[in-house]
């Protein structure tokens, strides 16, 4: 790879961590047990564009970002951040395996799992910050877990229709950006 695309390449990542900052951070509906956001966007556009660790460093930097504007470190900062570098190490793996030329089947298929995958380790967390953090009962994560799933169909049901148009407006743009 020469000079110019990895100065390209880091700039994608550097773009995409700080969409993701900003759509975790500002632009998201919180609702104590659940939050509607975005953030895990830019996540899945820098995976599915140059693999899992980019994709693994936008969900790991732009969450981190999030997490310390809105909240600042606290303990259990790791815990909202693993989902989202989990997500782009996901999304990039199976991205490379299939050499970045992904149906539109397959997109659904990696959404869907990216979707359970995220919310899956949310819940985990939510579970571990409520028993020995916030010292909630168990029943009121349990509770929350319904609102939590349907929240995860519909961003992956969006992102699934959003991702293509998206990706290929990105690649044509880079593609073009190298050419000059």
């Amino acid at each position: 790879m020469n000079r110019k695309m990895t100065t390209i390449r880091l700039t994608y990542d550097a773009v995409l961590a700080a969409m993701c900052a900003v759509l975790g951070s500002i632009a998201s509906l919180d609702f104590g047990t659940f939050k509607f956001t975005f953030e895990n966007f830019p996540v899945l556009v820098g995976a599915l564009l140059f693999g899992p660790v980019d994709g693994m460093l936008i969900g790991g930097i732009g969450i981190f970002l999030s997490q310390m504007i809105r909240y600042g470190v606290e303990l259990s900062t790791p815990l909202w951040v693993l989902p989202y570098v989990i997500s782009g190490l996901f999304t990039g793996f199976c991205a490379k395996k299939l050499r970045f030329s992904i149906s539109q089947v397959q997109m659904i298929v990696i959404i869907v799992l990216n979707g359970i995958i995220v919310t899956a380790a949310n819940t985990l967390g939510l579970f571990i910050y409520n028993k020995y953090i916030l010292k909630v009962p168990l029943a009121a994560t349990i509770a929350a877990i319904p609102k939590r799933v349907l929240i995860s169909v519909i961003k992956s049901v969006v992102f699934a229709f959003v991702l293509p148009p998206v990706l290929k407006a990105l690649r044509k743009a880079a593609r073009a950006i190298s050419l000059s």
